[in-house]
């Protein structure tokens, strides 16, 4: 594991791992090149809570099963899952705002079917005050959740992960003493790219304490992210990335920094919600923010850090900022 970015805007995780067996022996071995697959994972985490996944497979078995999400909470020892999350556990939402919750019951899982048509937005109803979600793109989604229910539990419960060194993937908890897993569902989804031997997915990922409108402003604002138009020349709008959920803009004049004004047009259907943006080539200097006009001082709401490269500086500014009508933003250098 690798910390790649570290300043007050924005954490990025780079995580390279190979996935085996309980043998350790390695997945799909190459007998050409004596490689196994390997994986490739970037987490891009933002001050909200609110991060994206950006998950690559390298591998020799393209169409074989992959699974690349599992929906697990790790019930803490002394805990049994009864505890940590709601019976009513799974919430699945679409970007219209249509919802529809799962409830446990003392003969385990409920199946998730007929879930909102076109749903990308799942919630963990977990006993807490913030409850974790995931949004991946809203194309062909699948999800199935995972059947069973340990002793004393409407949920499974297995103790032999995390921590257990029993060579076993099925070892159901018999109390509540140690450190166990509840698996509750698994979510399939269009990936982001593919080549001749790897594939990536990336999804949002985090946690949030309010109700489900704001769930759904937020999964808006990613997958229909409000187009950025310049009103100053001298940089050039290279669009939305949504693997690093960053608005990309280059500065022609090569770390000479200079003042930069741009429009947000965001409406209901593409609203802004706490955006980021990449200024490549910005240079050393810092710089300071007007939204409509306002000088907005540095803090928990105006961050941000510099990307020093072997060949100049970027500019990652993060906003805590919400709307749906267009939003003029002006970014300008100081020494």
């Amino acid at each position: 594991v690798n910390v790649i970015e570290n300043d007050s805007a924005r954490v990025i995780i780079h995580w390279r791992y190979a996935p085996v067996d309980l043998d350790y022996e390695l997945a799909y071995v190459n007998k050409e090149t004596n490689w196994g697959d390997w994986a490739d994972e970037y987490y891009i985490l933002y001050p909200d809570a609110v991060g994206i996944r950006e998950a690559t497979l390298h591998t020799s078995a393209l169409n074989d099963w992959i699974e690349y999400q599992e929906s697990i909470v790790i019930n803490q020892p002394g805990t049994s899952p009864d505890e940590n999350i709601n019976h009513s556990a799974i919430t699945l939402l679409n970007l219209a705002g249509v919802s529809k919750t799962y409830t446990w019951t003392k003969n385990g899982s409920p199946g998730l079917k007929n879930p909102p048509e076109d749903f990308c937005i799942q919630r963990v109803n977990f006993k807490s005050e913030y409850k974790p979600f995931s949004i991946v793109n809203p194309h062909n989604v699948k999800i199935e959740s995972y059947g069973g229910h340990a002793p004393d539990s409407y949920f499974n419960c297995w103790n032999h992960w995390p921590v257990s060194q029993a060579k076993s993937d099925t070892r159901v908890a018999k109390s509540f003493n140690k450190p166990s897993h509840t698996s509750l569902s698994n979510i399939k989804w269009l990936p982001y790219s593919k080549s001749k031997d790897s594939i990536t997915w990336i999804m949002m990922h985090g946690m949030i304490k309010s109700g489900e409108k704001k769930l759904v402003l937020l999964a808006r604002s990613w997958i229909h992210p409000a187009k950025l138009s310049l009103t100053v020349n001298k940089f050039r709008n290279d669009g939305y990335d949504p693997a690093q959920r960053a608005y990309v803009i280059t500065s022609s004049d090569g770390n000479q920094p200079s003042v930069l004004k741009f429009k947000l047009n965001a409406d209901e259907n593409s609203p802004v919600v706490n955006p980021a943006f990449l200024i490549k080539n910005w240079g050393n200097a810092n710089v300071s923010l007007k939204i409509n006009g306002r000088l907005i001082k540095p803090g928990e709401d105006f961050r941000t850090g510099h990307i020093t490269k072997l060949i100049g500086t970027d500019l990652i500014v993060w906003l805590k900022l919400s709307s749906d009508k267009p939003v003029d933003i002006s970014l300008m250098p100081v020494e």
